[in-house]
């Protein structure tokens, strides 16, 4: 063989050589993606446990530390926690993460695995959901599961509405208690996974963990978004969804829902109608609000049920009789309701729908009186304190030339006792609401709706 050849032959061998160490390089490091343990050959859990007793029982140097780790592994049964990440739907296998190797793993389950939760009760498999923390027992050489069972010292919370995320300090805090995470989180919306950021303020979750620690998080109510279209002519009222969401419409409006079917419906200036939409996880609902303005004008026959028999009514400062239905255009009024010895009330009415019936509830000023005495009761020194500056101010209020004591009670504009509305009515019919208003609002309406109509 020549000079060459042999050269060509020994550089052929190196380059195999090289490729083979490479390869096994880069199955030994840790790897930034998550992979699936798939063939013969599974990982077992109990396994590796042995293995780290031995080198550790070997290792006098850390004698300390294997106490430690006896005491931690007593807690959790010496069983390593695996997040289960899907179960095969009829019922023959189940994909787990291991936060101790960030690895995905698949497992076989047979007829004869046996599953508990986590105090040693029998469930089953469609039990174990994504985002469970779970322990794994007798693990055959062809991934054959011998019992899968809910980890230990683990705790679920579910139904949750009302919570904060701060990402840059890996935090999550529900009611006053604050939970951290790492990178190993498992997020899941439905039983697809995905990614922390795409959870919405609109969604309800459930939490999975261990101390305050999170580990999995559960997306169970997701959100989608909804698109209007052609708003012009309802640009300043009011956008509502069933009796849950009450919304001010402006141009074009896109808005975060919670997934679900609803009643949609506008209404302004004698225009308006109602449509059942659809709202799915992660997707976007258009409506044309052309399509459902109605002919127009349009108006609804309203009755009235006061519980006082000489109550007195205001409809957008005119006093009406309600002894029949009243004829109201679709849109925004002023309602207000007026009888001796009861405290006046002023609600806004939004009519949007053919025909229904107000029921109005009257307290009498003793009533009125007797709820704000009890609201404002103090707590503590420091309201103490601050109720008698408030009363102060207030003395020195009611000196000053000029000063007015009439209670709009939440009404969209002031109401003097002759019914008048002392805001030009166009202008007030395109204002916002505050918060106070929109609750007198949502109830005024619900009440409006629950007959006929739209509800």
């Amino acid at each position: 063989m020549s000079e060459k050849s042999r050269i060509k032959v020994k550089v052929l061998v190196l380059s195999v050589f090289f490729l083979m160490i490479s390869g096994l390089l880069s199955g030994c490091g840790p790897s930034k993606d998550r992979e699936i343990s798939l063939g013969v050959e599974y990982y077992s859990a109990d396994e590796v446990e042995e293995e780290e007793k031995s080198e550790d029982l070997l290792d006098e140097n850390n004698s300390n530390k294997q106490k430690n780790k006896q005491k931690n592994n007593k807690k959790t049964n010496n069983k390593e926690d695996f997040i289960v990440v899907e179960v095969d739907p009829e019922g023959n296998g189940i994909k787990v993460y291991s936060r101790k190797h960030d690895l995905e793993y698949q497992y076989y389950v047979g007829s004869d695995t046996k599953i508990t939760n986590k105090y040693g009760n029998d469930i089953s498999l469609g039990q174990i959901t994504p985002g469970k923390i779970i322990n794994l027992d007798s693990i055959s050489k062809v991934g054959k599961v011998g019992k899968i069972s809910v980890s230990p010292n683990t705790w679920n919370y579910t139904k949750i509405k009302k919570f904060s995320l701060n990402e840059e300090k890996r935090q999550i805090t529900v009611g006053k208690d604050t939970y951290t995470y790492d990178d190993r989180l498992i997020v899941f919306s439905g039983n697809e996974m995905i990614e922390l950021n795409k959870i919405s303020s609109k969604d309800e979750i459930a939490l999975e963990g261990k101390g305050k620690s999170i580990y999995s998080i559960v997306v169970t109510t997701g959100h989608g978004t909804l698109k209007l279209k052609n708003t012009g002519l309802f640009e300043g009222s009011f956008l509502q969804l069933d009796n849950r969401a009450f919304v001010n419409i402006t141009k074009d409006l896109t808005m975060d829902v919670q997934e679900g079917k609803y009643l949609l419906a506008v209404a302004n200036d004698g225009w308006g109608g109602s449509k059942e939409i659809v709202i799915n996880r992660g997707k976007t609902t258009e409506v044309d609000l052309d399509e459902i303005k109605g002919p127009g004008p349009s108006y609804g026959k309203i009755l009235f049920a006061p519980n006082v028999i000489n109550a007195m009514i205001f409809i957008d400062g005119r006093q009406v009789d309600y002894a029949n239905p009243i004829s109201l255009r679709y849109g925004k009024h002023i309602l207000k309701v007026m009888a001796a010895g009861y405290t006046t009330m002023n609600k806004i009415l939004y009519v949007n729908s053919p025909e229904g019936t107000v029921a109005i509830t009257m307290e009498t000023i003793d009533q009125t009186a007797k709820q704000n005495n009890q609201a404002n009761l103090p707590k503590n020194h420091q309201e103490v304190e601050s109720q008698r500056e408030n009363r102060q101010n207030s003395r020195q209020d009611t000196n000053t030339p000029g000063s007015n004591s009439t209670n709009s009670n939440n009404a969209t504009g002031s109401i003097g006792q002759n019914g008048n509305n002392n805001k030009n009515q166009n202008s007030s019919s395109n204002e916002s609401m505050t918060a106070d208003q929109l609750k007198e609002y949502m109830q005024t309406l619900s009440e409006l709706l629950r007959n006929k109509g739209i509800s």
